[in-house]
């Protein structure tokens, strides 16, 4: 299966540099960003298979959220702002808000949304705002997910992963407990991200690792795949993948940063297709600079397995669907 195994507050937005100063270790300079050049970005990949369909244009500052509601509406997250879509992009509601939002999670009438330093459930009827417990100064939160039971908050700062039940009380933190035979999370930058797959399995990206890990909901491991290098079926650079979405037939959508890819996995992790490459991505092959930020922020899969990507830099949300065979 895999080619390495192992068993608010105020709000800013946080560069790889800035972070890795926060969390106490060297920044590293362009030399040590292993994003590879434009020899590697132009060499010949596989056809798209996932064309996109749409392109939506946001009226928004630094969207940095995405998610996907039950009725397949968008929520797109920025700077003192959340926007509420209908699946082909007309606005049915905005909701002002204090702060910049990086992660979005739709919870029926309510929303969870994820500031830099904490979570907080809030209503868009009453406005109501309930600050969650369990974040603290060093707290850099960067995905949101959930199963029926739980949900599930990635805190890269403090490299866990924190699980509330429904009405937000901490059960546990997934990746603080060296003990349990993992190798813990090796998190260089404020990138993060979870997913649920479709058996309710929690899938956790490990960026420093190349790869991701997945755990049962109560957060024993289960199991780990790795992969780096700058080819097209792995990942390269200091930490990547940043963003994963898990469609219906099991299938895994990754994006990368430095050398902006978004991509699709068949189920044994081969690659299945290539959604965007960094040439379309950006114009340019790879990212200019290491201490660049991403320009996708966002990603996410609808109930019709349509791929959604948001874009800082374009302000824009893609949708792609996969071609029938």
């Amino acid at each position: 299966m895999s080619e390495k195994k192992n068993i608010s507050p105020p709000e800013s937005a946080v560069g790889r540099r800035d972070f890795m100063k926060f969390m106490g270790t060297a920044a590293l300079g362009a030399g040590a960003s292993g994003v590879p050049g434009a020899s590697e970005a132009a060499a010949p990949s596989l056809p798209s298979s996932f064309p996109k369909v749409k392109e939506i244009t946001l009226p928004i500052t630094h969207p940095d959220a995405l998610a996907v509601t039950a009725e397949d509406h968008l929520l797109a997250g920025g700077e003192n702002l959340v926007l509420h879509l209908d699946r082909n992009g007309a606005e049915l509601a905005r909701y002002p808000i204090d702060g910049r939002v990086f992660a979005l999670l739709s919870l029926g009438n309510t929303l969870l949304l994820g500031f830099r330093h904490g979570v907080v459930h809030f209503d868009p009827a009453t406005e109501k705002q309930d600050r969650w417990e369990g974040f603290n100064e060093r707290s850099c939160v960067t995905a949101v997910t959930k199963d029926e039971n739980h949900i599930f908050v990635a805190d890269a700062g403090n490299r866990v992963v924190l699980r509330y039940d429904l009405q937000g009380r901490l059960i546990n933190r997934i990746g603080d407990n060296k003990d349990d035979g993992t190798p813990g999370f090796i998190v260089p930058s404020p990138y993060f991200g979870i997913s649920m797959d479709p058996l309710g399995m929690l899938w956790v990206i490990n960026p420093g690792r190349h790869g991701v890990e997945s755990f049962r909901p109560d957060g024993s491991p289960v199991s780990t795949w790795y992969k780096a290098g700058a080819s097209l079926d792995a990942f390269c650079g200091c930490c990547n993948p940043i963003h994963i979405a898990w469609r219906s037939d099991h299938s895994l959508v990754t994006v990368e940063k430095g050398l902006n890819r978004v991509k699709v996995y068949a189920p044994d992790f081969s690659i299945r297709g290539l959604v965007q490459g960094p040439l379309e991505i950006t114009g340019l092959p790879v990212n200019l600079s290491p201490r660049e930020a991403p320009p996708l922020t966002g990603l996410a899969v609808d109930s019709q397995d349509r791929i959604l990507v948001l874009n800082a830099r374009d302000r824009s949300i893609s949708i792609y669907e996969e071609k029938n065979a």
